[in-house]
């Protein structure tokens, strides 16, 4: 049996009709949010805690709700979005995950073993609601004594510990294969997920010390025993995992195997390294077109007097609002041959090196060249330093 994702580009497509109208949105759940707090520290005496977490969250909500707001400015965004676009739906074989989920072998199998027992030991429910196996389990919990949160922090570390120096075993013995020339080394720690797994056993680690600390009558200490059981049994479930994943690392075919799928993965990334890289300067010369700007990546206007840019590296994004109000900004045309509306020249794009002698950004009217028009361009344009 496979499952077709296709809705989820029936998902985006519906949201991105919203583009239109994405500033009134923005607007609407501003000017609703603002009010709501505003009748909250108005009545401040009669708001319960409980009220004001949940504003919280909708704070949270409505910042990350800007945030994505922001990235459509971004040039890099937009041309990944138009490669997803033009990718096929994936599939979901559920035979395959059923069975992936059984041999344990793969990060996802993990947190969704994680995710089931956090959800068996976790009281979701109200004490009317409660199903009498996880009621059990969360009572045991809840009256668990303090210090035995501290005994389990003290097992955590250890298995942590243990593991790391297995690890460290493991990947020094397949140094002394040469993996490590070939790049196989960092690629099998990358695809096991084993830099993620740790830095999640570590976070938990920081929760089961931080509820020895608590006082009993803390209203934080339940939750905090809660998260600390919780991060034990992920503990225990990594270390099957990791263990799984070194006893695989250590069969003989796995580095022909892990060569072999790490040649692929190099062609696979190069390719769509390039692909990027044509739908960025598409995009940007789209974007270019409708704002009157002549976008080419080629300097062939000598004449035309030169805006330079201050750093040197490797730009990896342009910003598309700053572009118009660069734009904007100017007035008279550059007079251009084939583009004689044009007020700008634009030679940049994403990916393009630029070093000390060779770092014009683009060129506009004498008229037009000024401290205004230069600080525009050249916050338009991202630049990684070398």
């Amino acid at each position: 049996m496979r499952i077709s994702l296709n809705f989820l580009c029936v998902v985006r497509s519906y949201v991105d009709r919203l583009e239109s109208i994405r500033i009134v949105v923005w607007c609407a759940l501003f000017l609703s949010l603002g009010a709501q707090l505003a009748f909250q520290i108005t009545l401040l005496r009669f708001v319960p805690g409980r009220l004001w977490f949940w504003s919280g969250f909708q704070v949270i909500a409505f910042l990350c709700f800007s945030a994505q707001l922001r990235k459509r400015r971004s040039l890099h965004w937009r041309a990944a979005r138009l490669l997803d676009s033009l990718r096929e739906p994936g599939v979901l074989f559920v035979s395959r995950w059923i069975e992936s989920l059984f041999k344990f072998q793969e990060f996802n199998s993990l947190i969704t073993w994680s995710i089931i027992l956090a959800f068996v030991s976790y009281p979701f429910f109200g004490d009317s609601l409660r199903h009498p196996l996880f009621g059990y389990f969360s009572r045991v919990i809840e009256q668990a004594n303090t210090n035995s949160y501290s005994s389990l922090w003290q097992v955590h570390a250890t298995i942590l510990g243990v593991f790391l120096v297995l690890l460290t075993f493991v990947f020094q013995f397949i140094n002394l294969r040469s993996a490590y020339e070939t790049s196989l080394l960092p690629y099998l720690a990358s695809k096991a997920r084993l830099a993620l797994i740790i830095e999640i056993n570590f976070l938990f680690l920081v929760v089961e010390m931080f509820s020895t600390f608590l006082r009993r009558q803390s209203n934080l200490l339940l939750p905090a025993k809660h998260l600390a059981v919780i991060g034990f049994m992920f503990s225990v479930l990594s270390a099957c995992y990791l263990l799984r994943r070194v006893l695989e690392f250590l069969k003989p075919e796995m580095l022909e195997l892990g060569l072999g799928n790490l040649v692929r993965q190099n062609l696979i990334d190069e390719f769509e390294e390039e692909q990027f890289l044509g739908a960025a300067a598409h995009l940007l010369a789209q974007e270019c077109s409708l704002n009157m700007i002549e976008f080419s990546n080629m300097d062939l206007y000598n004449h035309v007097p030169p805006i330079r840019s201050g750093l040197a590296g490797t730009i990896v994004d342009v910003d598309l609002h700053c572009l118009k109000k660069f734009a904007k900004h100017l007035e008279k045309p550059l007079g251009l041959a084939g583009a004689a509306g044009a007020r700008a020249l634009i030679l940049r794009t994403i990916g393009d090196e630029i070093t000390t002698t060779h770092n014009i950004l683009g060129r506009v009217a004498s008229s037009g060249l000024n401290a205004r028009s230069e600080k525009l361009l050249r916050q338009s344009f991202k630049v990684e330093q070398v």
